[in-house]
């Protein structure tokens, strides 16, 4: 990190829905994989609605702030919670669920500490499904269209033809995750933040309660000037849907007012061509919703059975 003159305060910030296991297990993750001088960090812990005492958690987690709020805000609100506690130059973002490998933190802040990324105001890592790092999440994406609804990666189409170049060019699915490079944006689930910039771009939109803030923060990264970039040689562990599996009906519809949101925000189309989105749209999230209703009336089905 430099001399003691050349140090800059990290904040690592997660939010917390009902996983506080998870959240604390991640804190300590950061604390174990990081060569960072205790000076250089702190962290914030933003915990939407939960009762659950901390302390036996986080008991030897040195400067670490607890945020409590009365009830589920959404994660954009809290999010932008704990940035607003923290004062770092740089804000490592990161879901509970995740999992921080060796020295990603101190090589993303180098990354954008390199002159050359000066205008890099967010940074994405690799990310990976398992900690056998065998499979890499999809964490780069390209901007979505109007036609976000037939090609996301839960979209029927998808589902049906995986390899197909519309869904593959949104996902990029086909691109080379092994190489740095500017990007349209990348997933929330851990993204560093230039506090510099966050003066400028502002923080997430709290429209969104979950989901697509991420998208929306860095396209407006992009309409400042400013730049995204995926950084592979930082790495992280992300268990997909840990943290929203509590109520994963009111996730799901979540997501789908957040892609409408987003859509009525950046596009200007006729009334036809708004209809035929909000169209996909709920069909997307209908699609998505009745399988998973199945499987939960299975499994208490099951579970009463097995009473």
């Amino acid at each position: 990190m430099g001399s003691e003159r050349d140090h800059r305060l990290v904040s690592v910030v997660t939010v917390n829905y009902f996983s506080e296991e998870l959240a604390a297990r991640c804190v300590r993750s950061v604390l174990q994989a990081e060569p960072l001088a205790s000076e250089d960090i702190e962290f914030a812990i933003v915990d939407n609605g939960s009762s659950l005492a901390w302390e036996p958690l986080l008991e030897g987690v040195p400067k670490i702030c607890l945020i409590r709020c009365a009830e589920n805000t959404g994660f954009a609100r809290a999010a932008n919670r704990g940035i607003r506690a923290t004062r770092g130059d740089y804000i490592f973002l990161i879901n509970p669920d995740s999992l921080v490998c060796e020295g990603a933190v101190s090589r993303a802040v180098a990354f954008l500490e390199d002159p050359a990324n000066q205008t890099v105001a967010i940074l994405g890592p690799k990310v990976y499904d398992d900690t056998q790092k065998g499979s890499v999440q999809l964490s780069v994406r390209s901007f979505p269209g109007f036609a976000q609804a037939l090609f996301g990666r839960y979209s029927l189409l998808t589902r049906l033809w995986p390899t197909n170049p519309w869904s593959s060019r949104y996902l990029k699915s086909d691109w080379h995750h092994s190489a740095p490079g500017r990007v349209d944006w990348v997933s929330g689930c851990c993204m560093l933040l230039r506090r510099k910039a966050l003066e400028e771009i502002g923080l997430f939109d709290e429209a969104y309660f979950m989901y697509i803030e991420d998208v929306d923060l860095c396209r407006r990264a992009w309409a400042r000037g400013w730049e995204v970039a995926y950084f592979p040689a930082a790495e992280v562990i992300h268990q997909i849907g840990a943290s929203s599996r509590h109520r994963p009906i009111s996730m799901i519809v979540q997501h789908h007012r957040s892609m409408w949101i987003y859509y009525r925000k950046y596009f200007r189309d006729s009334i036809v061509i708004r209809a035929a989105v909000l169209l996909g749209i709920g069909t997307r999230a209908v699609v998505r919703i009745v399988p998973t209703l199945i499987g939960l009336c299975a499994r208490r089905l099951v579970g009463s059975c097995g009473h």
